[in-house]
């Protein structure tokens, strides 16, 4: 499982396009489940506000993370998982509504599609089949 990890900073009732921009997973390096966990420093629940893409398919709308001020920890913080296939680009969009500023302690983990078929085969077959979309997300 390969793991990368990041802050953001946003300014107040600010906004970041990609929060993953210029990272090692903006682009999808392989074929596999990309687990995503978001943390806030300070705040009220709600303030913050994530939306996650890949390869422009929606896998979050407005996911708003808790104010637990530490790197995201599986499974307690992990908020979305999705599939996403080689070279697809990975975007997080992030809001901060709040009249002070925010900073987003964010993790990304990343099975690759080998490993996966072997612990969710029929989550793999309706993706490389395509009968469930392009990509598939579920939350939890």
């Amino acid at each position: 499982m390969s793991m990368m990890i990041g802050r953001t900073t946003l300014a107040a009732n600010g906004f970041s396009d990609n929060i993953y921009a210029g990272r090692q997973f903006e682009f999808a390096p392989a074929d596999g489940r990309y687990s995503f966990g978001f943390s806030v420093d300070t705040g009220v629940q709600g303030e913050v506000e994530i939306d996650i893409f890949c390869a422009g398919d929606t896998l979050g709308d407005r996911v708003q993370p808790g104010p637990t001020n530490r790197v995201p920890v599986i499974p307690d913080d992990v908020m979305i998982r999705g599939l996403c296939t080689q070279n697809d680009r990975i975007v997080g969009r992030a809001r901060n509504s709040a009249g002070a500023a925010r900073v987003i302690i964010w993790a990304v983990w990343f099975d690759e599609a080998m490993y996966l078929s072997f612990i969710y085969p029929s989550l793999c077959l309706r993706e490389k089949n395509g009968s469930s979309g392009r990509h598939s997300a579920f939350v939890g």
